[in-house]
């Protein structure tokens, strides 16, 4: 069923007489955000321990709790590059190839 000919002005869809659903407003999928992440998981030479770091107290997410390194890929950044960039702010080691 396309319910995008039957749209009001308000995203109220009628599914039968009694029956509506509120959809969304139309969007351009080109102004869509896509955030990429990416985590480090490193351990020490013995294999049986993993770094992790301690949030911030001021983070918005997760403030104060322990995490693996890591965060978002800029713009125009491969997914290497930012995951070093990222490492490298948060545990202060550098990564190499």
């Amino acid at each position: 069923m396309d319910c995008t000919k039957n749209r009001k002005p308000f995203g109220e869809f009628r599914i039968n007489p009694k029956t509506y659903i509120l959809l969304p407003p139309p969007h351009n999928m080109d102004q869509k955000k896509h955030i990429v992440a990416v985590t480090a998981l490193i351990k020490n030479f013995k294999g049986d321990k993993f770094l992790m770091v301690k949030r911030h107290q001021n983070e918005i997410a997760f403030a104060g709790k322990w995490a693996f390194p890591g965060g978002k890929v800029e713009r125009k950044e491969s997914i290497l590059e930012s995951l070093k960039r990222e490492v490298l702010e948060e545990a202060g080691l550098d990564i190499y190839d």
